[in-house]
């Protein structure tokens, strides 16, 4: 059996060690993820990491992703408290 050693194309290397350098993390918005440089040289083998997915990855400063997570959660908290709220007039009326 051939042992297929998975490495990291020079693509995803150049991504990733540029994220390292700046320090920034790597984002992903097709699946909303994002890896840090270390992760990514994990990740991002030869058999994972065609160009289209390494084209849309974005070099993010990570507290980017946490700002974009506390305002949908803001603005989710938002609709459950008006939907409650109409749920509790419907009733109470």
């Amino acid at each position: 059996m051939l042992n297929h050693k998975h490495i990291l194309s020079e693509k995803a290397k150049r991504i990733a060690d540029e994220a390292e350098k700046i320090p920034h993390w790597l984002y992903d918005p097709g699946y909303k993820k994002w890896y840090s440089p270390e992760e990514s040289k994990h990740i991002f083998t030869d058999v994972n990491a065609n160009d289209e997915f390494l084209n849309a990855l974005q070099i993010r400063h990570p507290k980017d992703g946490i700002e974009a997570g506390f305002k949908r959660l803001n603005e989710l908290g938002e609709r459950l408290r008006i939907f409650s709220l109409k749920v509790a007039e419907y009733y109470n009326n």
